[in-house]
């Protein structure tokens, strides 16, 4: 009979118990499903084909880079520039001011120009500034811009891979690895091309300084402002007046150049 009865009791303490909770654990279970109906009314319809569709979520992905870099994507940013117009910033305002505020005499003393020049001279006097000591300056002021240059690509780097993980997470919100591996993927071929770009960009400082181009149209109309005020008075009877004495030679554009720069 004790057993009976202790059978008897345990079962109506757990019967009540079970009452006492059953309304909380249907709520919650409810609350549950709601939100995880939720969740899958976001992520869209089940996908039957995953291939095509895996196929046009990349080129959604490609043709939103491209728009973003272009400048006319539909989901263009209104806090910050970015994109093509960051890239554009970066070259005509951060690389363009950085030129401005470069100073081409920045570690030239003139002590410096005049050991260039007696050592172009050898153990002859020359009459004119030697055109090698001229070239010699030039170039080593021209690798100083070789950090601005390298500074810039590197900018361009970070904005581009920027660009990529704003619109893998834009695209690829419902595919948490295919998001993942598209971000990898993008940096790397990013990555993978900056070597060459940084030395694309040495290569073409090299050039310049390869060949220092004295007919250029900016050099040649700071000569002639350096050689007006340089240039003497010559009588002409004929003329019945005064005329400037004949043009100079190509070593003597060289010499005003040198000692002027």
């Amino acid at each position: 009979m004790g057993t009976s009865f202790l059978s008897e009791r345990l079962s109506t303490i757990l019967m009540g118990h079970v009452k006492k909770c059953l309304p909380t654990l249907r709520s919650r279970v409810s609350h549950l499903r709601g939100v995880q109906e939720s969740i899958i009314s976001d992520l869209g319809k089940p996908i039957i084909k995953k291939g095509p569709a895996i196929l046009d979520l990349i080129n959604t992905f490609c043709e939103e880079f491209r728009c973003v870099i272009n400048g006319n994507s539909t989901n263009l940013q209104t806090s910050e520039i970015s994109g093509g117009a960051k890239l554009f910033y970066i070259f005509q305002n951060t690389f363009g001011n950085a030129l401005e505020e470069f100073d081409p005499m920045t570690g030239l003393t003139l002590s410096d120009v005049r050991h260039a020049i007696r050592n172009s001279m050898g153990t002859r006097p020359s009459l004119f500034v030697p055109e090698m000591a001229f070239e010699l300056l030039v170039k080593r002021q021209i690798g100083l811009l070789r950090d601005l240059c390298l500074r810039v690509v590197d900018l361009s780097y970070d904005e581009l891979a920027n660009t990529i993980s704003v619109a893998c997470a834009r695209h690829f919100e419902r595919f948490d690895n295919l998001k993942n591996e598209s971000m990898i993927s993008g940096i790397n071929l990013l990555s993978s091309r900056l070597p060459p770009t940084r030395e694309m960009v040495e290569n073409l400082l090299s050039i310049e300084q390869t060949y220092i181009n004295t007919n250029h149209p900016d050099f040649i109309i700071r000569y002639r402002s350096v050689s007006d005020r340089h240039t003497p008075l010559v009588s002409n009877p004929q003329m019945g007046g005064e005329e400037p004495a004949a043009a100079p030679t190509a070593a003597d554009r060289a010499s005003v150049a040198a000692k002027e720069g």
